[in-house]
């Protein structure tokens, strides 16, 4: 009975809330929405997104539905303004995804550079300081472990890590 119903009849329906009208009007426009939508968006998945978005608006709204109106222009009506948010959320995306791919490229080159500076910093280093430093720093060994390594008191090894902290500073600004 719903079926035969008009589109102006079945959205004095909706507005009663009546839920078999509305699923009569989701049936009869989803794949003309789904087209239309999925012809401007290329993507299947945002379409069907949209087209839920779309009904759960019709229906939260349902109370203020001009049943004097079409009820179909309403619906594309809807459509073109999540398509229109679709389309600025994308561009947003894409200029986040721009900026932070530049910003990915400035980090490495930036890391490269400091390491090509450390490196060359670390050359310039006497070499007990460079011992005491990697052995700390890249081998994770504890002083006194390097004190031990080293023959060296463990107050030579502070020493010399201080040293080579320092001249690594000034080299590196």
């Amino acid at each position: 009975m719903v079926n035969t119903l008009s589109d102006g009849q079945l959205a004095s329906e909706i507005k009663k809330s009546n839920k078999h009208a509305f699923e009569t009007f989701y049936f009869r426009y989803y794949k003309l929405l789904y087209h239309y939508i999925v012809s401007r968006l290329q993507s299947s998945e945002i379409a069907r997104e949209i087209i839920q978005d779309i009904f759960k608006r019709l229906w939260q709204n349902r109370r203020n539905l001009d049943t004097k109106k079409s009820i179909k222009g309403y619906l594309f009506r809807i459509a073109n303004n999540l398509l229109i948010d679709s389309y600025r959320k994308k561009q947003v995306q894409n200029r986040y995804f721009d900026r932070s791919e530049e910003l990915r490229e400035t980090r490495s080159n930036e890391n490269l550079d400091f390491k090509t500076q450390f490196n060359i910093a670390m050359e310039k280093l006497p070499e007990n300081c460079r011992i005491v430093f990697t052995l700390h720093h890249v081998k994770k060994y504890t002083y006194l472990e390097i004190a031990e390594m080293c023959s060296v008191s463990k107050r030579t090894v502070e020493k010399r890590m201080k040293m080579a902290i320092e001249i690594l500073r000034e080299q590196l600004g």
